[in-house]
């Protein structure tokens, strides 16, 4: 298998991991085949990269930028996000050192000593002449930055179609994972509560009952995978709206409790489990510490740019282990971030809970 099949492979499994079922769902089918053709225009680009210098890159960036902009306004929003996370995540993998080793081991490459312009492939086929590729290798980079503007466009089109409507903004911030955002996230928290409210009351039934929906509106969301919660962002509104008709429906029968207690119970009260269930409130302090590096990585889910959550993470388990009955709000205040990012931190901690129960029983 070479390299090609292999990031095929990856991405397939990838997408199939974060579909809403157990098969690829219908916005991945329409963005696979482009990332196919992106991982396979990086491995050409990286089994020529010896050819290829700075003046060729800055006119073939040019070149990708004179050509038709794609039409995408009739592309659904997870397909937007799909089309932006594929190109970043493969587009420039031909300038990665690691990659380029993965590929030329896959290729069974070999720079010729004496000849730089040559490339040997010795159980395959012998590169042409540097002259006789040069179109090649500018059509490769033409297409690699169409890929990456492309890419840049989707993502804008996403931020212009969420600045239009109130709902994507504001669920989206509530849903983000991402550092230094507490002012904002306390302001959505604060408008989409206060809409769920006036929603409510406006269809007739208890304001309580508006927050009660925009409760499993959040918890539904916070589920799926980014695509998804993307798509579905903006039809808050309308959700709360079916949410409240549907209570009426059956009777009203409800227990309602405030939104900022939902969000800072999420976990279940450690008093209320059978102690033997528990890792967090059960395990000594000083073995969390001497797990810490292991249970920081399965918290930043082994991926390097989520090394600050997984390190806050880890905190929260801490302030967890002295007191289990902490809530979130309190472990906000006491981290200096709010309430919906530690609610997005217990939800982590407690889906890896038999892999850091593993660990500390090691």
């Amino acid at each position: 298998m070479n390299m090609r099949e292999v990031m095929i492979n990856t991405i397939y499994r990838y997408a199939r991991e974060t579909s809403a079922g157990e098969e690829v769902d219908e916005y991945w089918e329409c963005v696979l085949p482009e990332a196919f053709a992106c991982i396979t225009n990086e491995i050409f680009l990286t089994l020529h990269r010896v050819h290829i210098n700075e003046l060729m890159k800055q006119r073939a960036a040019l070149f990708a930028q004179t050509a038709p902009p794609r039409d995408i306004s009739n592309l659904e929003n997870a397909t937007l996000m799909l089309h932006y996370f594929t190109r970043m995540w493969l587009v420039g993998k031909h300038e990665n050192r690691v990659f380029q080793t993965l590929v030329d081991q896959s290729y069974g490459v070999i720079s010729n000593t004496r000849d730089a312009a040559r490339w040997v492939k010795p159980s395959l086929i012998w590169v042409p002449h540097f002259g006789v590729i040069t179109a090649q290798i500018h059509d490769s980079l033409v297409e690699h930055y169409k890929h990456y503007f492309f890419g840049q466009r989707c993502r804008a089109e996403i931020v212009r179609r969420g600045r239009q409507d109130e709902y994507i903004k504001r669920t989206f911030i509530l849903l983000s994972d991402l550092e230094d955002m507490r002012r904002e996230q306390d302001e959505a928290i604060h408008w989409l509560r206060n809409n769920s409210r006036r929603i409510a009351t406006i269809m007739g039934a208890a304001p309580d009952v508006g927050e009660d929906v925009l409760q499993d509106r959040f918890q539904k969301l916070l589920g799926l995978p980014l695509h998804l919660q993307i798509q579905r962002c903006g039809a808050t509104g309308r959700a709360i709206r079916d949410g409240v008709i549907d209570i009426h429906r059956k009777g009203g029968q409800y227990v309602h409790v405030p939104f900022d207690e939902h969000l800072t119970n999420t976990m279940p009260d450690g008093s209320t489990k059978d102690p033997s269930a528990g890792v967090i409130a059960d395990e000594i302090p000083q073995r969390l510490l001497e797990c810490q590096p292991q249970i920081e990585e399965i918290l930043s889910q082994g991926r390097p740019e989520k090394r600050k959550q997984g390190e806050r993470r880890f905190k929260v388990m801490q302030l967890l282990a002295h007191t289990p009955t902490l809530t979130s709000s309190a472990i906000a205040n006491q981290l200096r971030t709010s309430e919906p990012t530690i609610c997005r931190d217990r939800k982590v901690i407690e889906r890896s809970r038999d892999r850091i129960k593993a660990v500390l029983q090691d």
